[in-house]
Formats: C-alpha cells, sequence, structure tokens
C-alpha cells in the first residue's frame, strides 16, 4: 500500500480499540484476508480479530451520529502533496504584442542561473490566448522531489524554435511545500543557526542565531572599525564593519597595521620632474599621502661634459674646470697654454700665437723648434 499502516491493539470485547497511526486506507481489507485464512492463524485468534474489527466499525457507524467521536479514532489524513507545480505567464512577441495560438514550450529546472544542463525538463503543447498561458509543470515528466532540498532552483522556458528566454526565473516556494517543510521539520537541539533553515521548527529562518549582535572585526588599528555579525542568505556578515585593505598613498592606515603609506604605494614609476637638465628625469614617491615626483639626482656643480649639471637650463657655462695652465704640444712659446671647455671637453688652448723670430730674445718665437734662427 501507499499509505502508513494502521497498527490497532486487541481489547476485550465491548472496549474501544485504540488506533496508533494516522493513515486507514485499505484498513478492512488486509485484515479480513488475514483472518479467513486458516493457514495462517488459528480459529480463536481470527475471532478475537473479528472482534476487534466489529469494534471498529461500531465506532464508525456511531460516528454518523457522533462525529467527534469518528474524528477522534479517525484523525483526518493530512492533504496529498500534488506531485505538479502551477504555473502561468504572459507570452508576447519581440514587438511586444500577446500571442495567440498553440506553442510548443519547454520548461527546465536549474540549479544555477546560469547552468548549462538542467536537473529536469519537459516538453508541453500550450494553448496561448491573448498572450495568456497557464500550466502544471510535471504533468509530463515527473517532478523528481529530490531536486527540492531547499537550494536555490531556476526556472527556463523556451517557446518552439526560439532560444531559451533569459533571464531565468527564480523559483520560490508554494503553500503545499512550506506544509511539507513544516512536517519534516527536524528541531535542532542547538536552537536556530545562521545556516539558511528553520532549525527551531518555527516556521522563520535565520531569525536568530548564536551570534547575533556580537562585535566583529575588533582589535585593528588605523582605519578600520569594527562591526556586527549579522546573517545573510545562510552565511555570517560582518555589518558595518571596515575591513583592511591594501596601503593607498592617502595619508591613512589603510591596512590596519599602525603604520600610514608604508611601503611607497603608488610610487616606484617614472615621471618628469619639470626641472631642467640632469634634473628632468624623476621617480613618483608617496609623500604625506600624495604621490609627487622626485628627481632622480640633485643639481651637482658645472663639469665639462656637455650636461646642464646644476639644472640652471644651461650647458657647462662658466668653464667648468678650465683656467689652469696646461702644455699645448708645441715648440717654443706656443708650448705654454690654459685649459678651457669646449664642446664638452676641456682643451689646452696657447697662450701665444706663432710670430716671426725675434734675434737676441733667446727664444724660439716662430715655433719651430729653433732659436733666433736666421740671425
Amino acid at each position: 500500500m501507499s499509505t502508513v499502516g494502521t497498527v490497532v491493539r486487541s481489547e476485550p470485547c465491548g472496549r474501544s480499540p485504540l488506533v496508533d497511526s494516522y493513515a486507514y486506507k485499505e484498513f478492512i481489507s488486509e485484515p479480513l484476508r488475514a483472518i479467513f485464512n486458516p493457514t495462517e492463524m488459528s480459529r480463536k485468534f481470527a475471532l478475537a480479530v473479528v472482534c476487534v474489527i466489529t469494534g471498529v466499525l461500531a465506532a464508525w457507524v456511531a460516528g454518523a451520529a457522533l462525529p467527534g467521536l469518528r474524528s477522534y479514532l479517525f484523525p483526518a489524513l493530512p492533504p496529498p502533496v500534488p506531485a505538479v507545480i502551477s504555473y502561468q505567464g504572459l507570452l508576447t512577441d519581440s514587438a511586444g504584442g500577446a500571442v495567440t495560438g498553440s506553442k510548443s514550450m519547454i520548461f527546465s529546472v536549474y540549479d544555477e542561473a546560469g547552468a548549462i544542463e538542467p536537473l529536469w525538463s519537459e516538453t508541453q503543447v500550450v494553448d496561448v490566448s491573448d498572450g495568456l498561458f497557464d500550466v502544471f509543470l510535471g504533468d509530463v515528466t515527473p517532478l523528481p522531489d529530490t531536486i527540492f532540498d531547499g537550494s536555490l532552483l531556476y526556472l527556463g522556458v523556451k517557446v518552439d524554435a526560439d532560444d531559451e528566454m533569459t533571464p531565468r526565473q527564480r523559483m520560490g516556494s508554494v503553500p503545499y511545500a512550506f506544509m511539507s517543510g513544516a512536517a519534516a521539520c527536524l528541531k535542532s537541539a542547538e536552537g536556530e543557526v545562521c545556516d539558511g533553515a528553520d532549525n527551531d521548527c518555527d516556521g522563520g529562518i535565520d531569525e536568530s542565531f548564536p551570534e547575533e549582535g556580537n562585535v566583529c572585526n575588533d582589535g585593528l588599528l588605523g582605519n578600520c572599525q569594527a562591526g556586527v555579525f549579522g546573517c545573510s542568505a545562510g552565511s555570517l556578515e560582518c555589518v558595518g564593519a571596515v575591513f583592511p585593505e591594501p596601503e593607498a598613498c592617502d595619508g591613512l592606515d589603510n591596512d590596519c597595521d599602525g603604520q600610514t603609506d608604508e611601503g611607497n604605494p603608488g610610487g616606484g614609476g617614472a615621471c618628469v620632474t619639470g626641472l631642467f637638465g640632469a634634473c628632468e628625469a624623476g621617480t613618483t614617491i608617496c609623500s604625506s599621502g600624495v604621490l609627487i615626483c622626485q628627481a632622480n639626482v640633485e643639481p651637482q656643480a658645472e663639469s665639462c661634459d656637455g650636461s646642464d649639471n646644476d639644472c640652471d637650463g644651461q650647458t657647462d657655462e662658466g668653464n667648468p674646470g678650465g683656467g689652469g695652465a696646461c702644455v699645448t704640444g708645441l715648440e717654443g712659446v706656443c708650448s705654454a697654454g690654459t685649459l678651457s671647455c669646449s664642446g664638452g671637453t676641456l682643451v689646452c688652448g696657447q697662450n701665444i700665437q706663432a710670430q716671426p723670430e725675434t734675434c737676441g730674445d733667446g727664444l724660439d718665437n716662430d715655433c719651430n723648434g729653433v732659436v733666433d734662427n736666421g740671425c
């Protein structure tokens, strides 16, 4: 049988039997077959069972006049849960006009809004009138009760050769599902917890939990703030809290470690300082909560190298490194020279240019290596 079995405890004739279950379908047929089967029980026991059944039937007849007695002996069965789900919809075309006619529709149930494979699917030929249609899901292909485990489910609808409509619709509970949930509820000894279930069987989900109102994310430094525990979608969350974040160049302690802008956050990239010469190239650094471009080199004394070492916009100004005595490598009076910066290089320029020889002065005036030649 498909119903819960009924157990009857035999009592002496004249007393009412005690019924220990809610179901009584086929109550008489099975015991009667057993009673009149001499191979299964003795005549004495059969008579005892007949006595019991006679008492039950008498009570049932009396119940016609005394409904209260019958309802006491045979409590009403809970209503059976339908194996289908009612679904109504409005079908329009791409222009928004209501559709009328017979349509082939595929209804599918998924465990995720973007799932590829459905948990269940069926095809129905649906009559649509002025866009309105009404079907029972499960009429063609039975809905397996294993998919209704409390997880979120999504319904997809496909019409004729078109692609499945988007977005899929989230499925909710229906009255019989609420009734079944209440009947199947097993009360937890720990009471309600944050898990998306009705642990205390009061019809509410996560309405209270042990951590509710407790402080969370406390004891941190800097920009962080404590919150209080809340429950969302069956998971604990810290409501109102400010959590550590990667350090940023803003003068705040973003990572809540008691330090501000440590590690040069956002810095290290190449930049242009806006200065002249060697001071133009720079690197970004975090300074006082702001990213700035710091020159890679500081201004230096000008050198004879073709660069603007002192970052004033001029190159090799002031004859840097020049003015000292030097030897030109020439003969006679042309040998002595003075250093000067030219083209980014120090050169030795002769102090006296070659002249006609002067007799009697003991010098090589024409710088040919001979003194007083021609005299």
